[in-house]
């Protein structure tokens, strides 16, 4: 068991560096260029043309369309043909690993608190601005992995104080 978990880690380390070192952030819908223009339609784009070998993954799903880290977001970003999804973890008060770039909730839910100052209970509450509520790691990993070929590149946002958390997802997936 110890070595399954030791390879996982490696393999999520890998993928993280990975997510840094490709042209994911060229479709980031923060970038002014690409503000008018589908994530998806600019990264087929970039693929087709600049370069077949590119690895695309979708930043915190199709975020240019959708709120980031929402199940809508995700759909769409599998929607558009993509199997790669970065996603972002931050660490309740119970440490839950939830899903989110921020520390606090103030962007994406309009409370400015941070994740790892709330409870399990105060976040469950809480509703991104398209009316969904926040998604735990285990509820993105339920819907998505069981049914499909997704594979999402994880970002723990408070480094090595989650691995254990993340750790313990994964092992209830398995």
């Amino acid at each position: 068991m110890r070595i399954k978990k030791k390879i996982m880690l490696l393999l999520t380390i890998i993928l993280i560096i990975f997510s840094c070192l490709s042209f994911n952030y060229l479709i980031d819908s923060k970038k002014p260029f690409f503000m008018k223009l589908k994530s998806g339609l600019v990264a087929y784009y970039l693929k087709s043309h600049i370069n077949p070998n590119m690895t695309i993954i979708s930043h915190r799903g199709a975020s240019g369309e959708a709120v980031e880290h929402t199940f809508e977001a995700y759909d769409k970003a599998i929607n558009e043909g993509n199997t790669l999804i970065e996603q972002d973890l931050q660490t309740s008060k119970n440490g839950t690993l939830w899903v989110s770039h921020d520390n606090s909730a103030g962007r994406i839910a309009n409370v400015e608190r941070n994740y790892s100052d709330m409870s399990d209970e105060e976040i469950f509450k809480l509703h991104a601005e398209n009316g969904e509520p926040m998604h735990t790691l285990d509820e993105v990993l339920e819907r998505y992995c069981s049914s499909s070929n997704i594979i999402f590149v994880i970002e723990l946002k408070n480094g090595s104080s989650q691995v254990d958390s993340f750790l313990k997802s994964l092992e209830n997936m398995i």
